[in-house]
C-alpha cells in the first residue's frame, strides 16, 4: 500500500501509547485476553473501517487509545485508504506476535484481506487481564 503516512503517525502514535503503559518484560501467564476474543475484536475493527463507524471501531479500546486515535483521525485515515484498499472481506490469520508479550499485555499479529489488497497486516496489543486494546500498529508492506 502506497499511502502509509497515516498507518504510520498511527502506528507512532499507538507505540507511545504502550510505552506510556509500561508493562513487564516477563514471561506471560496466560492471559484473560485470547485468540478467539483477538480475532472478534480484529473482526470488529475492520467491519467498522467498512462503515466508517468509529464508535464500533473504538468500543473495544482502552482510553489512551481513543485519546490517541480520535475519530477525526481515524475518518482521515479511512477517507485516503479505503479506495486504495477498497473494503475488508475477510481475516486470514490471527495469531499470537512471537516474542511481544509479557504479564500485562498480549500482542496478536492480524493479516486482513481487502477488496485490493490481497493481505493487509496489523498487530494489535490487548491488556491481559481485559483484553482491552492498548494499541494498534499498522504495517504498511502487509
Amino acid at each position: 500500500m502506497r499511502h502509509t503516512g497515516i498507518p504510520i503517525a498511527l502506528a507512532a502514535l499507538s507505540t507511545a501509547v504502550l510505552a506510556a503503559c509500561g508493562g513487564s518484560s516477563e514471561p506471560a501467564h496466560p492471559p484473560a485476553a485470547d485468540t478467539g476474543r483477538a480475532q472478534a475484536i480484529a473482526h470488529n475493527m475492520l467491519s467498522a473501517y467498512n462503515t466508517g463507524d468509529y464508535q464500533a471501531l473504538s468500543r473495544d479500546w482502552a482510553g489512551p487509545v481513543r485519546f490517541v486515535i480520535r475519530e477525526r483521525t481515524f475518518q482521515r485515515f479511512r477517507d485516503k485508504n479505503l479506495p486504495v484498499t477498497g473494503r475488508f472481506t475477510r481475516l486470514i490469520s490471527v495469531a499470537p506476535a512471537p516474542g511481544q508479550q509479557d504479564t500485562d499485555h498480549v500482542s496478536y499479529q492480524v493479516r486482513a484481506r481487502f477488496e485490493r489488497l490481497d493481505s493487509a497486516l496489523f498487530t494489535m496489543t490487548l491488556s491481559a487481564d481485559n483484553a482491552q486494546v492498548e494499541g494498534v500498529e499498522f504495517h504498511p508492506q502487509g
